[in-house]
């Protein structure tokens, strides 16, 4: 799901992470901006894959509009976060929870 997504964990002080109560409450914490990330990454790809198979078109002209593709990104992100489902949430929340304890690994 989010495996080739680039999440920003932020600032992390990892010697506060011990137990996985706590890797879950920075999870909760990291989660809506993580949600809107995958969100703008998905839409980048739906943006790109459709500039390439529409773009040699005649009959289909898309707004190539830098501020219009922010735009289709950004709402794409937030309609993300709005509506994924609490199983994906899940999903998304133990891969952070997976990706805190693989730096906090790799702090040591």
């Amino acid at each position: 799901m989010m495996h080739n997504v680039r999440i920003d964990l932020g600032s992390v002080d990892y010697s506060l992470l011990n137990a996985d109560a706590d890797y879950e409450a920075l999870a909760n914490k990291i989660l809506p901006k993580a949600l809107v990330q995958i969100g703008e990454a998905a839409a980048e790809t739906a943006l790109s894959e459709a500039q390439k198979a529409f773009g040699k078109s005649k009959a289909i002209k898309l707004n190539t509009s830098v501020s219009d593709k922010r735009k289709f990104v950004r709402e794409g992100g937030q309609n993300y976060k709005r509506s994924v489902s609490s199983t994906d949430k899940q999903k998304i929340k133990s891969e952070i929870v997976a990706r805190l304890k693989d730096q906090k690994s790799r702090q040591r």
